[in-house]
C-alpha cells in the first residue's frame, strides 16, 4: 500500500509541475516587454527580468545576444559553452568545437566582429543570393559592410566604399574626409580626428589636424606632433614619439615607413603576429612561428635575403629576372643582362660586410651628395671628385684601402698584404726578402720590393722588378747585386766598396755606397764611394771607425812605420 501511495504522489507532483511549467510559459514575457514578479520572463530562452529596466533582457548581458530570429538568447563568440541538446547555443555562425574547456568559435570563413558575432569579413567573397532570412548578406552590419559586387565578383566592402575605408583594428568602416555623413547613432561614423560637420553633414578634419591628399585626417610621418594628442596616423603604427615630439614609426626601430600606405611596416626579424588588424610585415616577407616559445617573426620569402636595411631583396650574384628585379636596391644593385644581381656603376666592386657596392680607388664621385660610399678607408674628395684613399692608406687592389708602410696597424685595421706588408711591433713593414722602395714624396708612399736572390719578376701579374735603391737587378730569375756592387747581409741590400764610381738616387736619402760611406761627387758626376768622416777605408774596401781599430795602420804604410817608431822609443827610454 506504500508504494502503490508512493506513486501516486510522484505521478500528482508531475503533473502539477506540467501543469505549473505550462501555465509558466504562457504567461512568461518575451525579450524587451516589462515584467515582474506576476509577468515573468521566459527562463527557456535564457532571459531574466532587468533590475533597473524592469524589461526582459538576457541572462549574463555582457556574454549573451538576442537572436530576434530564433527567439533566443545565445552565447557570444570566446564565451565557454556546453555540446549537446539543452545546452546553450552559440551565436548563428559560430559552433561549439570538441575541445577541452570550449568556447564559441566563428564557423570557418566567418571571423568576429566588434559584436563578437560571426559574419563574414571585409573582403570576403560573398553571394547576394545566398542569404541569411533577417540577415540581407551575412557581411558584418555594425562593420557596415554590405555584399558588393566588384569586377565580376561580390565581395564584403564598405557600404559607401568609394567614400570610406576599413579598420581592421576597430573592424568597421569609416567615411573619408568630405563624404556625406549622418549624425543618426546608427550611421557610418566619420574617420578618425574627424566628425560630420552639423551645417552642411560632411566629414571634416577637427581643428589642427590637417587633410592628407588621401582624405585622412592626421600628420604625415616625421611631421611635429603633440605627445598628449593622438594626431598621427596611429591606425597605420605611426605614434608622437615622446622626446622627439615627431610622428614616427612604431615599434621604433622594428618598422620602416611605407609612403604609399601611409602607414609603417615591421622589418625582418621583427616580433611580430597574424591576428587581424595586427601590423603587417614588410614585402616580400610573412610572420613565421619561431622555436620553441619565441614570438613569431617577420621572415623573408622566396629565397630572399635581408639586406643592410632589413628589408627582403635578392643580393649580389643572386639569380633575377629583369622583368621584375628583386635585386637589392639599397646595396645599389641590378639585375644585369646575364640575369645576375650586379653593380649599378661598373667601377664598383661589392662589399660584402657592408652588403652594398661601392665605389673603387680612383672612381668618379659627388662628394657630400647622399649616394654610393667609396671603399673602407676611403673618401671621396673635394678637389679631384674621384674615391681616394686616406691618409696612411693605400690601395689594396680590391677597391678597399689597408695601411700603408710605417703606418700604425693592428689585427682590426690591417696592413695592405698585396703590397707584401705585415704587422710588426705595431707597425707595417715589409714582409721578410722585400725591401721598401720610395716610389713618391711621402714617407708612406713605398712600395715592398722583391730584396737579394728573391725570385724576379716575384708577381706575374704586377712584374715587380728588384729594389734598385738596393742596387739588385733580375739576373737568372733571381734579384742579383748589380757589379761592382757588394752584397750587405745584415741590411739585406747590395752597396758600392769604397773606391767605385757612383751616381746618387734622385732621393737623395738613400745610400748607394756601402755602410759609413758616401757617394762624393763634389759637383761633378759621376762621384767615387769615400768613407764619412772619422771612418777609415779597409782592405775589403769597408769603412770602420779610425778611433776604434789599430788595423788601419795595415792598409796606411806611414801610419804603421810611425807607430813602430814610436814604440820602440818608449821601449828604449
Amino acid at each position: 500500500m506504500a508504494s502503490v501511495s508512493s506513486r501516486r504522489y510522484l505521478s500528482v507532483t508531475f503533473f502539477l509541475l506540467v501543469i505549473c511549467n505550462l501555465f509558466y510559459k504562457i504567461n512568461a514575457v518575451g525579450f524587451g516587454e516589462p515584467c515582474d514578479t506576476e509577468n515573468p520572463c521566459d527562463p527557456s530562452k535564457y532571459l531574466q527580468c532587468g533590475f533597473l529596466s524592469n524589461t526582459c533582457e538576457c541572462m549574463n548581458t555582457l556574454n549573451t545576444w538576442y537572436d530576434h530570429q530564433d527567439q533566443i538568447c545565445k552565447l557570444l563568440v570566446d564565451v565557454k559553452c556546453d555540446r549537446g541538446e539543452g545546452f546553450q547555443s552559440c551565436v548563428t555562425n559560430a559552433f561549439c568545437p570538441e575541445t577541452l574547456n570550449p568556447t564559441c568559435t566563428c564557423d570557418q570563413g566567418f571571423a568576429s566582429n566588434s559584436e563578437r558575432r560571426c559574419f563574414l569579413p571585409y573582403d570576403a567573397e560573398c553571394d547576394v543570393s545566398d542569404t541569411v532570412p533577417g540577415d540581407p548578406d551575412r557581411c558584418d552590419p555594425a562593420g557596415f559592410l554590405k555584399c558588393a559586387r566588384v569586377n565580376n565578383g561580390y565581395f564584403c566592402k564598405c557600404l559607401d566604399y568609394e567614400n570610406s575605408f576599413y579598420n581592421p583594428n576597430t573592424k568597421k568602416c569609416y567615411l573619408l574626409s568630405s563624404a556625406n555623413c549622418n549624425l543618426t547613432n546608427n550611421s557610418m561614423p566619420c574617420l578618425e580626428n574627424g566628425h560630420c560637420d552639423i551645417w552642411d553633414r560632411t566629414c571634416k578634419c577637427d581643428e589642427g589636424t590637417p587633410v592628407t591628399p588621401e582624405r585622412r585626417c592626421h600628420l604625415m610621418h616625421g611631421s611635429d606632433c603633440d605627445p598628449f594628442k593622438d594626431t598621427c596616423n596611429i591606425m597605420g603604427h605611426v605614434n608622437c614619439h615622446t622626446n622627439l615630439e615627431k610622428c614616427l614609426c612604431t615599434p621604433e626601430p622594428e618598422a620602416i615607413f611605407y609612403p604609399a600606405e601611409s602607414g609603417c611596416r615591421l622589418l625582418e626579424n621583427a616580433g611580430c603576429s597574424v591576428a587581424e588588424g595586427a601590423q603587417r610585415c614588410i614585402n616580400n616577407s610573412e610572420c613565421l612561428p619561431s622555436v620553441g616559445s619565441e614570438p613569431r617573426r617577420c621572415k623573408c620569402m622566396y629565397n630572399l635575403s635581408p639586406n643592410k636595411n632589413r628589408e627582403c631583396h635578392l643580393t649580389y650574384d643572386d639569380r633575377c629576372d629583369t622583368r621584375d628585379d628583386y635585386c637589392d636596391p639599397a646595396g645599389y644593385l641590378k639585375c644585369s643582362s646575364d640575369n645576375t644581381c650586379s653593380c649599378l656603376n661598373p667601377n664598383s666592386f661589392y662589399d660584402v660586410g657592408a652588403r652594398e657596392c661601392r665605389y673603387r680607388v680612383g672612381a668618379s664621385c659627388r662628394p657630400g651628395q647622399a649616394e654610393q660610399n667609396c671603399g673602407k678607408n676611403a673618401a671621396c674628395s673635394l678637389v679631384t671628385e674621384t674615391c681616394e684613399c686616406n691618409p696612411l692608406y693605400e690601395d689594396a687592389g680590391n677597391g678597399d684601402c689597408l695601411r700603408s708602410f710605417d703606418a700604425p696597424c693592428s689585427q682590426e685595421d690591417p696592413c695592405n698584404g698585396r703590397n707584401r706588408l705585415h704587422c710588426y711591433l705595431g707597425r707595417c713593414q715589409c714582409v721578410s726578402g722585400f725591401i721598401n722602395s720610395k716610389m713618391g714624396s711621402s714617407n708612406y708612399d713605398v712600395t715592398c720590393l722583391p730584396g737579394y736572390m728573391q725570385a724576379c719578376p716575384h708577381d706575374p701579374e704586377l712584374q715587380l722588378p728588384c729594389a734598385p735603391e738596393a742596387l739588385l737587378t733580375c739576373i737568372g730569375g733571381f734579384c742579383n747585386c748589380v757589379a761592382p756592387g757588394h752584397h750587405i747581409p745584415q741590411e739585406n741590400r747590395c752597396a758600392l766598396l769604397v773606391g767605385n764610381e757612383c751616381v746618387p738616387l734622385p732621393d737623395n736619402t738613400t745610400n748607394v755606397c756601402v755602410t759609413n760611406a758616401i757617394c762624393q761627387t763634389d759637383g761633378f758626376l759621376p762621384g767615387r764611394c769615400v768613407c764619412r768622416f772619422g771612418y777609415t777605408e779597409t782592405f775589403y774596401g769597408q769603412c770602420i771607425n779610425t778611433a776604434n781599430s789599430l788595423l788601419v795602420a795595415m792598409k796606411m804604410p806611414q801610419i804603421s812605420i810611425l807607430v813602430a817608431f814610436l814604440w820602440r822609443y818608449f821601449l828604449c827610454s
